[in-house]
């Protein structure tokens, strides 16, 4: 049988909220996606790349100097390199 109950109108709605704590670093976010984390990586990866490339051109630069020696005869070396004079 079916029983008819009234509602009150003081109830309220309880509701319990997990609260996360704030990530570590390192660790991403629960909305991150993985393939922003694998852009991060790959960011990371070409920006080393880069600095390795621009760290061995400098010191290809530094045994010119060095090998030349100084700086006129690097410039001299250069321009006859360039020109074929």
């Amino acid at each position: 049988m079916l029983e008819i109950v009234p509602i009150r109108s003081d109830s309220r709605a309880r509701a319990r909220v997990k609260v996360r704590p704030p990530a570590f670093l390192g660790e991403p976010e629960p909305d991150t996606s993985v393939g922003q984390e694998i852009s991060k990586a790959g960011v990371g990866i070409i920006l080393c790349a880069g600095a390795l490339i621009g760290l061995g051109g400098f010191l290809f630069f530094i045994g010119g100097l060095l090998t030349s020696g100084g700086i006129t005869g690097f410039v001299k070396g250069w321009l006859t390199a360039f020109t074929g004079i």
